[in-house]
Order: structure tokens, then C-alpha cells, then sequence
């Protein structure tokens, strides 16, 4: 099975799983809002309850807001053939992986979604628009 794991520091990963339902509606996607939960758990506690529901097979695809951070660290321990780890997450990657079935998580495909969706982050000042002569 597919799980899809967001996670950082605060409300972001609760807030992009609730875009990710609104886009897709799909609903089988994990949040970490790390350092305000009210359980008042620790992190690595948190992340270790959510993995043992997971199968050893489950391919895993976690996605954290910031490389050096503290919440994408408590997941290296985790990575293996089957549980990709993935930084810096946005919107169109998310996406990209929500659609795609189990069989095409991959490394490689992970690599290419990554490299893809670093083209949508985009300084839209500098952007020229296209001008269609049949436009009005």
C-alpha cells in the first residue's frame, strides 16, 4: 500500500494535506505538525506509532518542509528501499506522487517528480506572457 507522510515544523504539513484533499479528495494521507501537537509526544515517538501501523512492504513516500530541520532528521533513520524521504516539498510534487499508483514509486520516479517540480517554483515578476495574435 501507498502511504503519503507530510511533515513540519508547525501547521504546514496539516495545512498542505488539507489542499492535497481539497485538489484530489482523496483522503489517505498522514500530517506531523511537529513542536504543537497537544499530546505533548515527543517527535520521534509520534513517528515511530505511525510506522508501526505501516506494513514493511508499504512503500512510504515522507515529505518534510526543510532539509537541515529537526523534523526531516527524525525521518533518515527510516529510509530504505521501500520509504523515500523528500524535502523542500511543494504542491506540485505532492500532487505528482498522490496520483501516481504504488507500483510507480520508485526512486527514479521520485528523482524525476523532484527535478519537475522544482520547474513550478517560478519568480513570477520576470515571467513575459506569451502574446497570441488571436488573443484580445
Amino acid at each position: 500500500m501507498k502511504r503519503i507522510v507530510i511533515a513540519s515544523h508547525s501547521r504546514f504539513a496539516a495545512g498542505l494535506k488539507e489542499t492535497l484533499q481539497f485538489i484530489t479528495a482523496m483522503e489517505d494521507i498522514y500530517a506531523i505538525s511537529a513542536y504543537v501537537e497537544e499530546d505533548g509526544k515527543p517527535l520521534e515517538e509520534t513517528i515511530a506509532e505511525l510506522f508501526a501501523t505501516f506494513d514493511p512492504e508499504d512503500k512510504v513516500v515522507v515529505m518534510t518542509d526543510v532539509l537541515s530541520g529537526s523534523v526531516n532528521q527524525k525521518f533518515v533513520p527510516y529510509i530504505n528501499d521501500h520509504t523515500f524521504v523528500i524535502t523542500g516539498v511543494n504542491v506540485p510534487f505532492a500532487l505528482s506522487v498522490m496520483l501516481m499508483d504504488e507500483a510507480g514509486i520508485t526512486s527514479g520516479y521520485i528523482r524525476q517528480a523532484v527535478e519537475e517540480s522544482r520547474q513550478m517554483l517560478l519568480y513570477v515578476n520576470e515571467m513575459q506572457p506569451e502574446q497570441d495574435e488571436d488573443d484580445e
